[in-house]
């Protein structure tokens, strides 16, 4: 899986690992949403995270970081001016100083180059909270 968090150590942050649906439960939880929520509330649920992706793109500093997203909720970042030997440090550096401040992002590695990304999904996540984290990765590198 290329797009996963390699584990390393004590960093590994316990999420699931494997393909969604190759576990017996695993369609529980689409059933569950779709009798919950309905199709509208699924629908509802993805569109405020993926405008929550494009608030959280549009306060990144363009200047100084590579953004990778598409066209869902997902948003990884990586310094422009820095090797991948830098990238990997200031990733590292960066999410454990998000961590503390109660950041959750992951750490994958994508053509040899390490990101930092953001999954937007969560119906908690507050236009304010973007906004620190925002501030947080613009200040991580000069």
């Amino acid at each position: 899986m290329p797009y996963a968090e390699p584990l390393s150590g004590t960093d590994y942050h316990g999420g699931e690992v494997g393909i969604q649906g190759t576990r017996s439960a695993e369609s529980l939880k689409l059933w569950l949403g779709l009798r919950q929520l309905g199709e509208d509330g699924i629908e509802k649920l993805i569109s405020e995270s993926i405008k929550r992706r494009c608030y959280l793109e549009s306060l990144i500093d363009t200047s100084k970081f590579k953004i990778i997203s598409g066209p869902l909720h997902l948003l990884a970042i990586t310094p422009h001016n820095y090797s991948n030997s830098q990238a990997s440090d200031w990733s590292v550096e960066t999410r454990h100083f998000l961590l503390k401040n109660k950041f959750m992002l992951s750490r994958p590695c994508y053509g040899g180059r390490y990101y930092l990304k953001a999954v937007l999904g969560n119906p908690n996540t507050k236009l304010d909270d973007l906004k620190c984290l925002a501030c947080f990765i613009n200040q991580s590198i000069n």
